[in-house]
């Protein structure tokens, strides 16, 4: 319901079902606070994408391209949407979740550094990955210092 309310609190106009579920939408925008991660909400995110950073790279050794694009998009990139996110809204900038309007309210920096593109070749992908990494561990940096990423074998 926090994304909801983020999405409706601005405005919303109802084009059917009104009657039935106008109670409920002004519930939930009086009621239901934007979401917001906590430190332990954003270092098991950042678990999560060292497990997918190894996954991608043990697919882009196997020749598996396109698994690994998709994990690229699917995953690394989407954290990093999160993580940029949640800085702003910690810093008091206006921001949307799921990387709504971003390219309305980032500066050109913070944009150049989440943006991931990358052709299914090894090449590219080990780039776009090594790019997503290090703009995971700028942002992480920022949120939780005291996280480090884990030794790997």
């Amino acid at each position: 319901l926090a994304d909801l309310a983020v999405v409706i609190r601005p405005g919303h106009r109802f084009l059917k079902g009104g009657d039935v579920w106008g109670k409920f939408y002004e519930t939930v925008i009086r009621e239901v606070p934007d979401p917001r991660l906590s430190d332990d909400e954003i270092r098991t995110l950042a678990d999560g994408f060292v497990c997918d950073v190894v996954w991608t790279l043990r697919k882009l050794e196997r020749g598996e391209y396109l698994a690994s694009q998709r994990m690229l998009h699917q995953s690394l990139a989407e954290t990093n949407f999160r993580l940029l996110h949640e800085l702003r809204l910690r810093r008091g900038e206006a921001s949307w979740p799921e990387a709504r309007r971003l390219e309305l309210v980032a500066p050109p920096g913070e944009l150049a550094d989440v943006i991931v593109a990358a052709e299914p070749t090894v090449g590219s992908l080990t780039a776009a990955v090594a790019k997503s990494r290090a703009t995971f561990e700028n942002l992480m940096a920022t949120l939780v210092p005291d996280w480090r990423w884990p030794a790997l074998e």
